[in-house]
Order: structure tokens, then C-alpha cells, then sequence
């Protein structure tokens, strides 16, 4: 886990995109741990990065609009101070093999055990066990929301055991 150096606007920008994507407070936070694990875990990312965190969420094109949402967004201090302890001191809301998340108008397909449902019914979710299919062909598994209105959050393939996250209640 790499903890980066950010200047006072890449804070600010981060958090913008941050709070414009998720919403909340838990949502920014497990938003920047979101980029973070991906760029320290996909090779297509850090090759082209290195440890810019700040150019990979602006520029990379994972993030809908992100240069727009990072010039013009609204984030206040408290928003700051949560990108700046997760990206600054490290401390992670979410392991790092937590490498995807989308809207739920990405989202085709979410299925538990095989048997589809609506991708609205955020009950249905049950970590570890639903499978989402977006719109950009990747098909996923549940991990959590990191909030009541935020996207579902997810994972690849899980390490059979956890990282050295810090985990911090959502």
C-alpha cells in the first residue's frame, strides 16, 4: 500500500471527483481507496502513472468526467481531510482487491446463486455472493455500498487471505 504526495489542489480536485461520484463522506473515502488499489494493482495503470495518483483518476478515463468534476466541484474541508487520510496517511477503507464499482445505469446484469433481480433492489445485494455484469463487459462480485445511495463496490478475485488494510468503519 503506497501512501502519495499531494499538493493542495490534487486534494482538492480528488475530493471533488470524489464526493461528485459517491456522494458522501464513506462514500469518498472508499472512492479514493477505490483508486488507489487501482492503480497500485493494475500494471495497464502504474506502467502508465507510476504514482500519480492525481493524473490516473484525472486522466485515465475510469472516472466519468473526472477533469470537469475535479475543476468544478464543491468539496470543503471535511471532504479534503478524508482523501488526505486515506491517499496521504494511507488509510484505507476498503482491501485492496477491491478494484471496481459502477452506477447502476452501468449495471446489465446482477445476479445471487445464478437467478437474476433488479439491480434497483439494493437488498438483494449479499457480499461475496452477487455477480455484476456493466456495460463494459466486466462481471464482478459484490463487495459492499459504501453508503445507502452509492454504487456497489467490488471485486475480481479475492485473496484467500485479507490484505494489510487498515479498515476503517464505513
Amino acid at each position: 500500500m503506497f501512501k502519495y504526495e499531494l499538493t493542495g489542489d490534487e486534494l482538492q480536485g480528488i475530493a471533488n471527483l470524489c464526493l461528485q461520484e459517491q456522494g458522501t463522506l464513506d462514500g469518498v473515502k472508499a472512492e479514493a481507496s477505490l483508486a488507489a488499489n487501482l492503480l497500485e494493482t493494475s500494471p495497464k495503470y502504474s506502467n502508465k502513472y507510476g504514482h500519480d495518483i492525481y493524473s490516473f483518476m484525472r486522466n485515465s478515463g475510469w472516472f466519468s468526467r473526472a477533469p470537469y468534476w475535479m475543476d468544478n466541484g464543491i468539496a470543503g474541508d471535511i471532504p479534503i481531510a478524508a482523501v488526505y487520510d486515506v491517499l496521504v496517511n494511507g488509510h484505507r477503507t476498503l482491501p485492496q482487491y477491491i478494484v471496481e464499482h459502477d452506477c447502476l445505469g452501468d449495471i446489465i446484469c446482477v445476479k445471487n446463486n445464478g437467478i437474476a433481480f433488479s439491480k434497483f433492489d439494493r437488498s438483494q445485494y449479499i457480499p461475496d455472493v452477487t455477480v455484476i455484469q456493466n456495460v463494459y463487459g466486466s462481471v464482478y462480485t459484490f463487495y459492499s455500498f459504501p453508503n445507502p445511495h452509492g454504487d456497489p463496490f467490488g471485486y475480481f478475485s479475492k485473496p484467500k487471505e485479507d490484505d494489510n488494510c487498515i479498515y476503517i468503519e464505513l
